[in-house]
């Protein structure tokens, strides 16, 4: 079906008539021209999509722009009592470190990815939910119907090239590193949902260059692949229907609590 009616994950505007849509109202969604029109304009009050989606609101990256903002409320703070006269002066020509400018980065890839996903007909979507025991978070989790799938999103430049069956490389530099988190996700959501239901990883680069022979690849049971590429994968056909989605959304709300 290429368009329902659902509750606005973000505000937006009718494209019929222009009108301002808030987060939360309900409007008619067309995933074949990603617009989205106000019941008035489609013709009163349609009847709900029975399997909509049931989890906690929360914007992918919410996490990652939490940290950047500690860090650089901190630093300007050290600056502003190290130096009281001359702090603000000193905090606006001192720019950010690449430690703290990545935090930003990272969030404003996460809010990118989780536009993307949110836009794709048919899944059920989660983003930034808190790892147990851990400080780590879940960037996005994915209900399709093939699986539930664990996305860790990436905002990094340069080519991203395979170099052997166990090793990749973004810009030339070794990423292999950030397969075993995807995995240790992967093995707790798995508890999560059951043995019954397949649980897939997947590392998702935004601003790669991919080139034109290059293929989505697979290492230690992780898919390493791009939006369109990942799009691609979340449509396979599997066995979880549509109220199936839908059950196992609600599952991984109430047991993954929100990433802050």
């Amino acid at each position: 079906m290429a368009s329902r009616t659902l509750k606005l994950r973000y505000s937006g505007t009718c494209g019929a008539c222009g009108q301002s849509l808030d987060k939360g109202s309900e409007a008619r969604w067309d995933s074949t021209t990603r617009t989205v029109t106000c019941l008035e304009c489609v013709g009163g009050f349609l009847p709900p999509d029975p399997f909509a989606l049931p989890v906690t609101e929360h914007a992918a990256g919410t996490s990652a722009q939490a940290e950047h903002d500690r860090r650089q409320e901190k630093r300007e703070a050290r600056i502003r009592t190290a130096h009281p006269k001359l702090g603000g002066l000193l905090v606006a020509v001192a720019g950010q470190p690449q430690s703290e400018a990545a935090w930003a980065k990272g969030a404003a890839g996460e809010r990118r990815i989780g536009a993307f996903l949110d836009s794709i007909e048919g899944v059920w979507t989660l983003h930034d939910r808190r790892v147990r025991g851990s400080k780590a978070n879940i960037d996005h989790l994915v209900v399709a119907a093939s699986g539930v799938w664990v996305v860790d999103a990436k905002n990094y430049k340069g080519r991203l090239q395979r170099r052997s069956a166990n090793k990749f490389t973004v810009n030339g530099r070794d990423r292999t590193k950030l397969v075993p988190p995807v995995l240790k996700y992967m093995r707790q959501v798995q508890k999560i949902v059951g043995d019954d239901v397949s649980v897939r990883g997947a590392l998702c680069f935004l601003g790669v260059d991919v080139g034109i022979v290059t293929r989505p690849f697979e290492i230690d049971a992780v898919q390493v692949l791009w939006p369109r590429a990942l799009k691609r994968a979340l449509g396979q056909e599997g066995p979880i229907d549509r109220r199936r989605r839908s059950e196992l959304a609600g599952l991984l709300d109430r047991s993954l609590v929100l990433a802050t």
